[in-house]
């Protein structure tokens, strides 16, 4: 606040109090469109300025993308231009599909590596992410993506009781007995997660 910066006894003035609530307002556009201004230079917070880093990385605009996706082809072309190790496809696809649990599997006798992901739903960035893994792996080597989908897990438990009485009568002489009979049945039905193999 502008007022912090002043003397106590400035800010007691009548006139200048009039004046910092006049001008505070002004202040507060400004620190707001300066913030906005600073988080055009990072590619992940960019809104109006993505354009410009797309130009900026020779990537054609397509309009159809969100700007989540738009983001995540830049931080593709950017990511791609260091060597090609493990931990830098590794963390390439984190960075496009905005997913943690990603792992890169060797097949040397086949000259090509996995990709495996595992996530609770098909990812929407994954062509692109394929895409920067093209373009950033060496070029004798192939590759898959594999997408472990987890399975919501399903439990339901029924239980159920029914029962009647029967009334007997032994003699006339003994004291009625009762004997009731109970039937008990439960029936449980059990989903268990399990996790599936979406290869393309």
């Amino acid at each position: 606040m502008l007022k912090d910066s002043l003397p106590q006894f400035v800010r007691e003035m009548r006139e200048m109090a009039l004046l910092l609530n006049v001008d505070q307002v002004e202040v507060d556009r400004m620190e707001a469109y300066i913030g906005e201004v600073i988080r055009q230079f990072c590619i992940s917070s960019a809104t109006y300025s993505i354009a410009d880093w797309e130009r900026e990385f020779g990537i054609e605009k397509n309009s159809t993308l969100t700007l989540e996706q738009r983001r995540a082809q830049v931080l593709a072309k950017l990511n791609t231009r260091t060597t090609a190790t493990i931990k830098m496809i590794e963390n390439l696809v984190v960075t496009v599909l905005g997913n943690k649990s990603v792992e890169i599997v060797e097949n040397y006798q086949d000259y090509s590596f996995s990709v495996v992901i595992r996530s609770d739903y098909v990812l929407e960035n994954m062509m692109m992410a394929k895409s920067a893994v093209h373009n950033a792996r060496p070029a004798h080597l192939g590759y898959e993506f594999i997408n472990k989908i987890a399975r919501d897990s399903l439990m339901q438990l029924y239980i159920g009781m029914a029962g009647r009485k029967v009334k007997e009568e032994m003699d006339e002489i003994d004291l009625r007995r009762r004997k009731r009979k109970f039937y008990v049945g439960i029936t449980a039905r059990m989903v268990r997660t399990t996790e599936g193999d979406v290869t393309k």
